[in-house]
């Protein structure tokens, strides 16, 4: 005689806390992605990377418009062999944050995931 030890009904309670993995996956992705650019333009900020060097150019276009609502909250600071922009400093803080509230409100707001 066989028994049954682990039947699961596949329904909506299942969907729902695993659409909200989903979400919190692509948000969390789609951060570290823009992280990683604006870390790469921070660092290349830093070095006085050659702007006109294509890769460079690339990243700060692909980059200005995440730290343009950031520009001018805080002086550029010029040491003697380094540039700090705190702009970008700024806009990865922001950025971070607002990741992390959208998935807690995802969480908040998904049934099931309290």
């Amino acid at each position: 005689m066989a028994y049954v030890t682990d039947q699961r009904t596949v329904g909506e309670e299942y969907d729902v806390p695993t659409s909200y993995f989903l979400v919190r996956r692509v948000i969390f992705y789609v951060t570290n992605l823009v992280e990683l650019i604006l870390a790469l333009r921070l660092v290349f900020k830093a070095f006085s990377a050659n702007p006109g060097a294509g890769f460079v150019r690339f990243i700060y276009q692909l980059t200005e418009p995440l730290v343009a609502p950031f520009r001018g909250i805080f002086p550029v600071f010029q040491g003697q062999d380094i540039i700090v922009e705190w702009s970008t400093v700024m806009a990865m803080v922001v950025y971070a944050l607002a990741a992390v509230l959208i998935v807690e409100f995802f969480r908040a707001v998904i049934p099931g995931r309290g």
